[in-house]
Formats: C-alpha cells, structure tokens, sequence
C-alpha cells in the first residue's frame, strides 16, 4: 500500500486541474461578431473579419466664403482738372499757331511790297542814270562848257542807282530774314499743338474720376447686381457692368474698337439702351446717344465718355464683403473703396506645399460645416505656386509655404448664412472596394517585424494569424488586410475598450 500511495496521489492532481483548466475554459466569453463586442475578465473582447470599402482620408482645415474676392480701387489716371487743362492747352496753341500763321503772311506781304517798291525806285534810278548819260552826250557836244556840270549829274544818278539797289538788296533781305522767322514760329507753333494734342489724347484715354469725394458706400453683405450702385462719387453712381476685364483706357467716340467697347456695348444693350448694340466693338454715334442717356440716368454729366472708374466690371452679381472708405472720405488713386466676391460659395484650403499630391483637380471631398453637419463637394482648382503663410512664426520664419486649393460645394445653399467660417475637408486620397478588414487596435506588432491579428477558432483555440497591412480609414477605425490566411467571419481578440 505504502508503494501505491504516490501513484493514487498523481492521479488525484491531474483530475483537479482538468476540472479547473475545464472551469475557465467554460467561464471565458468568446463572442460572436464586431457588433456584439463582449467584454472578457482579461479586458478584451471579439470582433468579425468583414470585408466592406474602405476609404483613406486626409483631413484638412479650410474656410467657408465667397469666391473671386477682388477689391475695387480707385483707377490711376487724368482727373477732371487735368483733363480740362489738357484741352485749354490745345486751345491755347492752336490759337498761337493761328495767330503766328497770320503774322507771317501779313509779313510776307509787307516784305514782298517793300521789295516791290525797292525795285521800282531802282527801275527809276536806272532810268534817271540813263536819262542823264544821255543829256550829257547832247551838252558836250552842243557847248564843250556844260559838259563838266553834266557830268555831274551823271555822277549823282549813279550815286542814287547805287542807293536803290542795296535798298532793294537790304529789301529782300530783310523780307527773307521775316519769312524765316515767321516761319519758325509757325513751325514750333505746330510742334506745341501737336504735343498739346497727343498729351490730351493720352489725358482723355486715361481719364478717370480719381482725386473726387465717395459720397455713398454700402453696408457689408450688398448684393449688386448688373447696373445697380456699387458706391458713389460725388453723388454720382458707380454701377456694376458685367464682363472679364479691367478697363484700361477710357471710352469715347473715335477710341479704336476693342472688347472693352464690346463689353460697354453689351452692358447697354443688357441694361435697355440699344439693344442693337450688343456684340458691337465700335465706339459708333448709336454708343454716344446710349452712354449720354445711361449717364442722366446716373445723375452723371452726359459727356458721351465713359472714363476710368466710371463703371466696376465683374463677371457677374457680386456681394459686399468689405467696405474700407466711408462716405465724406476723399480718395486718391489706388485708394481701395471696398472688396466683393462672387455670390457662389467656396471653401478654400491652404494647404501645405509639400502636400500638393493629395489634391487633384476633380477629386470628391467631404465637407464638415460648423454645426457638424456634412455635404460633399469637388475640388475645382489647384495653385501652381506656394506662397508664405500670412502670419510669422515664433523664429521670425515666414511659415510653411502653402498652395491655395478651392473647393465647390455639391449643394450651394447648405452654406447659406455663413461666411469665413471655419471648416474640415476629408480628402479621399485612395479607396479599397471589398477589402478585407480587421479593426485597427486588433493589430499586434511582432518582434521581427510586421503585424498579426489573435484569431480565436470556434473551439476557443487562440493563434496568431500574420497578416499585411494595406488602407487604413480612420473614420471607421479599421484597416486593410491581405497576403493572411484570414477569413471572413472569424473572430479576432480586440481591447475591450
């Protein structure tokens, strides 16, 4: 009996830790699917291999607002004082030139006369000279005694012939002398007005309506539409016109044609003036009469000439983000009076330069408003050029070179009401269709490297099972597996919370 004893006594061991191996097996929950995750006495809990698409995101700040922000300025160029000086000045030469035009054929009529009478009274002495050669041959010969008293009346003739021809010379030079004198004063004359002319063409086609007061401005948030008052200058309207240009000459009857003139053209003919106008690039007759009646209209002197500043052009309605005059303020050129923006809303993003590759024109986007609410939009444009950010950083650096990105929303009015609200934009930058996934936290790092899951069998077998990592979707919180011999459906060990 003493001999069996130790052998009874193994037996009874191995029997009680079966019963307690079997106890814990049987204690220990093994859960069924990622929807009914159940919490274990370890902290762990089961989730289902599925497979679903997958979407790898980025997400990025950007800001709610209007698009094509532009501010309106005060143009550079002639104003109304310099212009009408301008035309005095072409006035004044051309009334030199007129006068001096005058004086110098007044002048050379005088010259001619005086050559005129010099030749005659040189005529006459030479007649005189001959007359007395002729008396003197008749006295000496008739009384050898006179001829001494007659050769001195030849003498004096001479004398006198001699006179009237340098008067005659002293005549034509004098006449010469005038004439070229005249003639250039009329010749510099000339070149004054031509001058005066050119600089009041140059006046006339950089006429514009700086150096006045703004009498009117509107209140932030304006929409203005096609020839309606964007501000006013000394209480004149300064409407909006709709077009793609910046005017860079002022309008008037004989300016060569061009888009501008079609432009203005088309405006009139929009707005009720002429509606034959439309499509015209001359600056006709019919243009004048529509610009005179557009600007009574406007409470504007009908002129018939558009200047510089006289009109805002934008390719379309525009709303009011900013006004940087006020009313009573005098403005000079390069002033900026107040800044628009389309009426279409936007969401721009600075990205980050070294970032560019996550957004490409076309790209679908996902917008996140304020109140937390989604809409989805597209990306529409991509900068080509990184600038500086517009704050320092704390080293005095200019900041991380960024690119603008704007993005289109799907549905406009969802955004009604907000502007230069802050935003996020989730980018998809890859997607995966029917991937095979596993939640992230069920990824356990393996000491030579890569990844494996803790697959538990219907048995309640734990093993590891190695598995490669593809897209991960943060918003899900799960992640791409492949080249693993995982199956959909089984069951893998996650953190129970």
């Amino acid at each position: 009996m003493r001999r069996r004893w130790p052998a009874v006594t193994l037996v009874v061991l191995a029997f009680l830790i079966a019963v307690g191996l079997g106890v814990f097996l049987l204690l220990r929950p093994t859960g069924t699917s990622a929807e009914a995750d159940n919490d274990d006495d370890d902290g762990t809990a089961l989730a289902t291999v599925t497979t679903q698409t997958l979407e790898a995101q980025v997400q990025l700040d950007g800001t709610l607002g209007y698009d094509e922000p532009t501010a309106v300025t005060i143009p550079a160029g002639t104003d109304a004082a310099a212009l009408r000086q301008a035309e005095d000045a072409v006035e004044t030469a051309a009334a030199t030139l007129a006068a001096d035009r005058t004086a110098a054929t007044d002048g050379a009529r005088s010259g001619k006369q005086s050559v005129s009478a010099a030749k005659s009274a040189a005529r006459a002495a030479r007649r005189a000279l001959v007359a007395a050669r002729r008396d003197k041959d008749a006295a000496c010969a008739a009384e050898p005694a006179a001829c001494d008293q007659a050769e001195q009346q030849v003498a004096s003739a001479r004398d006198q012939l001699k006179q009237a021809r340098s008067a005659l010379a002293a005549a034509r030079l004098q006449a010469g002398a005038d004439g070229h004198q005249a003639g250039a004063r009329v010749a510099a004359d000339e070149a004054a007005l031509a001058s005066a002319q050119a600089a009041l063409a140059d006046a006339r086609r950089h006429a514009s309506n700086s150096g006045v007061t703004v009498t009117a401005v509107p209140e932030p948030g304006t929409r203005v539409r096609r020839g309606e008052r964007l501000y006013a200058i000394d209480g004149v309207t300064v409407p909006l016109l709709y077009g793609s240009l910046t005017p860079w000459r002022a309008l008037y009857r004989g300016v060569s044609p061009g888009r501008d003139v079609r432009a203005l053209n088309d405006n009139l003919a929009a707005l009720g003036y002429d509606e034959r106008l439309a499509g015209q690039r001359e600056f006709s007759a019919a243009t004048e009469r529509a610009v005179r009646d557009w600007q009574r209209d406007l409470h504007a002197v009908p002129t018939g000439r558009v200047a510089l500043g006289d009109a805002v052009y934008r390719p379309g309605a525009v709303v009011v983000t900013e006004v940087t005059a006020t009313a009573g303020s005098a403005v000079a050129p390069g002033a900026t009076v107040l800044s628009t923006s389309s009426t279409t809303r936007v969401v721009t993003i600075d990205l980050a330069a070294d970032q560019q590759g996550r957004a490409t024109v076309g790209l679908p986007v996902t917008i996140t408003l304020p109140d937390g609410t989604t809409t989805p939009g597209t990306i529409r444009s991509v900068g080509a050029v990184a600038h500086s950010a517009d704050t320092d950083t704390p080293n005095g650096d200019s900041g991380t070179p960024t690119i603008d990105v704007v993005v289109e929303l799907a549905d406009p009015k969802v955004a009604e009401g907000l502007d230069k609200a802050p935003v996020r934009v989730a980018v998809t930058t890859a997607t995966a269709a029917d991937a095979m996934v596993v939640p992230v936290n069920a990824l356990l790092a393996l000491a030579g490297g890569g990844y494996a899951v803790e697959v538990v069998d219907p048995s309640g077998s734990h093993r590891l099972v190695a598995v490669t990592t593809g897209l991960f979707d943060d918003t899900l919180g799960v992640v791409q597996v492949t080249d693993t011999d995982l199956e959909v459906g089984q069951h893998v060990v996650v953190p129970s919370s």
